[in-house]
């Protein structure tokens, strides 16, 4: 779902997803005479269900909560990890508003373990996290493309970060066991 306040914007995102083409199936199955559409432009299928929207519609009604209440964590986290000096917190600015649709750690060179090690350990206590930063041009979808990249910045971040979790309905106690338990295994491995 894309909200915008332009138009412009507007129209043309309802051409895209539905091939690119220039009048709507409403449009088109509603008329009386023959509509003939254009396709000025590439498209897709990108609609959602019916049910999808109205989904998306209530999760807008809320939207200012569901940000609010995922911040929360966020401070939580940054407050309670800042204090680990081989992790690096995500880059945090008084004059910009985030709404951490996710947080993610960087393990420092001065890490007791890596990044796999960690996801193990935190899996065993029962923390669902992920790795951090994907690197594209080191996934099999792009392995056929030439020529081979080296982007060694991106693959240390990819190599050295982890997700942890933040969603709405985290409870105070999983907050709680997630930096516990990154506190306790960082600094007794």
């Amino acid at each position: 779902m894309i909200t915008t306040s332009s138009d412009e914007i507007a129209e043309r995102l309802r051409r895209l997803r539905q091939h690119g083409m220039s009048v709507s199936d409403l449009v088109r199955h509603s008329s009386k005479e023959i509509v003939f559409e254009e396709y000025s432009e590439l498209g897709y299928n990108y609609r959602l269900t019916d049910i999808q929207a109205a989904i998306g519609i209530k999760q807008l009604e809320k939207i200012d909560w569901i940000v609010s209440e995922r911040r929360k964590i966020a401070e939580c986290y940054f407050r309670e990890l800042s204090e680990i000096d081989s992790i690096e917190l995500p880059f945090k600015d008084e004059n910009y508003y985030a709404n951490y649709q996710s947080f993610c750690i960087y393990l420092k060179k001065n890490a007791v373990i890596g990044r796999d090690e960690l996801l193990k350990r935190l899996h065993k206590e029962g923390i669902a996290c992920k790795k951090g930063i994907m690197t594209a041009h080191r996934e099999p979808a792009f392995s056929e493309y030439e020529p081979k990249r080296m982007l060694p910045v991106s693959e240390d971040v990819s190599d050295n970060s982890i997700t942890i979790p933040l969603y709405v309905g985290l409870k105070d106690d999983e907050i709680t066991k997630v930096i516990e338990s990154i506190k306790f295994t960082l600094r007794n491995v």
